[in-house]
């Protein structure tokens, strides 16, 4: 069975376009909309007028030897100008110059249109190097609108073309590269330089083309290549599986250059219907169908709505200024990004940067690029729903300190520590955090614990050592603040302390416990009308 994609020029998720009817069908969608605001004609009418300028600048200096005293026009505006460029007749050479403009305007009839975001990168590169070399076709109007009409309505090809990219570089001497489709791990050779450890770019960019068809896939804008971060993230933490676009692939690079991939299985069967567009009879029945059990996925997390590129490509651009004070990081952003800065400023919030001045944000811990990288691979956020991440305010946070009296020598806990909220105020050297999230972990691990645990914590706490103190602000839903304390209680030597809802205030919920309750407190966490209580719990000595 093959399938029918119908693209047009707005992001849409293909999942949603698939249909049954047998063959593919391209369009040709998007020229309208050029017709529509004369922007083929203004192209066509600019070069027009630009062409025949160039003419006639070229036949009054060859024809009159005009050329002969611009050599002094140039010493007048630059001396070592007119040392460089020597004014001879063939500076002036017609045919060269205009085929420098028609490249230009071949470059500027591309960028009307999204084909390059369609294009494999071989199709991209064909067209980059004939725009390099001057080579490419008279801007003539019939013939760029016969040439984008074609490349309209190739997408769809394209589309395949990408994806049939990818599953042919797949390197042939490991057994594990699959025939069937991309269900299996996928390694691909030659992708880290062994002498520096960078990404190399020939092979990085077939991952790229894999990201832009998934992007699609999931209805996000395709501004992939533009960020190369996560490629080198990959790269500077070989051996470590590193996941992309929220849980839709994950990447592990190796000291042998090597590069393994992997595909989230909710992907594999839409990209494996992309395959099948082109060999029908090569990708098995079963490869191309959602999967009907989430067993299968045991190995993988939650993929999630990933951020937007365009969002994590201004974050990217987060630079520590030494004009600056110490802690506050700058933008530069272009006006064509603004329409994703929204975005970008929720996503430097949730990774802890405050904005103190138009695109300046302070920090409060030293280095963020570790961290960014990570957000920018990752392409998501701690998820508040899911993880429950509100981060404890500093009211909050210096009174569970203060009621916890750590005393000298003794060893701490933050579970659910989110980005040091509480465990900031907390000794450093003693004090070992526990983080479900990646995102938080990174950004905890900016700081001097004594140890970073990336771990669900009622799991960890099973076969945790155990400490004097546990100071936590736990997830609430569900019933998980009391499974948080319980496990607490499994790893708490002398006390433990923790931010609860207030409904639970005056019970006696740990048996062999002690309990004393503050106040209530209602406003502390942003975004919720949460009201809230602190429990001081001791061990009652038997």
């Amino acid at each position: 069975m093959s399938i029918k994609y119908r693209i047009n020029h707005m992001a849409m998720p293909l999942a949603n376009l698939a249909t049954p009817e047998g063959h593919l069908v391209d369009s040709a969608d998007g020229l309208q909309d050029l017709n529509e605001y004369d922007l083929i004609e203004s192209l066509v009418s600019q070069h027009r007028y630009q062409k025949a300028l160039i003419e006639r600048v070229s036949e009054l200096m060859a024809g009159s030897g005009y050329h002969e005293i611009m050599g002094y026009f140039l010493a007048g505006a630059d001396g070592e100008l007119a040392l460089r460029v020597r004014a001879t007749p063939e500076l002036f050479d017609a045919v060269a110059a205009v085929k420098a403009l028609d490249a230009e305007y071949w470059n500027r009839a591309l960028n009307l249109t999204d084909v390059r975001v369609f294009m494999p990168s071989a199709r991209q590169k064909e067209w980059d190097q004939q725009i390099e070399n001057r080579t490419c076709l008279p801007f003539e109007k019939q013939a760029v609108r016969d040439t984008l009409r074609s490349l309209l309505a190739s997408r769809s090809r394209f589309l395949a073309e990408q994806v049939d990219g990818v599953f042919h570089a797949l390197s042939p001497n490991h057994v594990s590269n699959s025939p069937a489709g991309f269900g299996k791990r996928m390694i691909l050779e030659y992708a880290r330089c062994k002498a520096t450890g960078n990404p190399e770019s020939e092979k990085t960019r077939l991952i790229a083309d894999l990201r832009y068809v998934i992007a699609m896939l999931m209805g996000r804008d395709r501004t992939v290549g533009s960020n190369p971060r996560a490629m080198s993230y990959g790269c500077n933490n070989p051996g470590k599986w590193i996941l992309l676009d929220g849980g839709a692939l994950r990447v592990r690079f190796h000291l042998t250059g090597t590069v393994h991939v992997e595909i989230h299985p909710e992907m594999v069967w839409q990209l494996n219907q992309i395959l099948a567009s082109i060999y029908p009879n090569a990708i098995p029945d079963r490869f191309r169908r959602p999967t009907k059990t989430r067993a299968v996925h045991k190995d993988w997390p939650l993929m999630e709505v990933p951020l937007s590129f365009g969002a994590l490509a201004i974050v990217s651009k987060l630079k520590r200024q030494s004009i600056k004070p110490t802690g506050v990081w700058t933008l530069d952003v272009s006006r064509f990004e603004m329409k994703f800065m929204p975005e970008a400023e929720m996503i430097i919030q949730a990774i802890g940067g405050a904005k103190v001045d138009y695109q300046e944000y302070a920090f409060p811990y030293p280095e963020v690029n570790e961290v960014v990288d990570l957000v920018v691979s990752l392409g998501r956020l701690p998820e508040q729903k899911t993880h429950q991440f509100y981060g404890t305010g500093e009211t909050l946070a210096k009174e569970v300190v203060a009621i916890a009296d750590i005393r000298p020598g003794e060893t701490v806990c933050e579970p659910s520590a989110g980005q040091a909220g509480i465990a900031q105020y907390l000794p450093a050297s003693r004090t070992t955090c526990v983080e479900v999230s990646e995102v938080n972990c990174g950004i905890l691990r900016k700081f001097d614990f004594n140890l970073v645990v990336h771990a669900d914590f009622l799991t960890w706490a099973l076969n945790a050592s155990s400490f004097d103190v546990v100071a936590m602000n736990p997830p609430y839903s569900s019933g998980r603040a009391i499974a948080h304390l319980e496990s607490a209680s499994l790893i708490a030597r002398r006390r433990i302390v923790a931010i609860l809802p207030a409904s639970l205030r005056g019970k006696d919920i740990l048996p062999g416990w002690e309990h004393q309750w503050s106040k209530v407190y209602e406003g502390e966490f942003k975004g919720t009308g949460a009201s809230v209580a602190i429990l001081r719990a001791d061990r009652v000595s038997t």
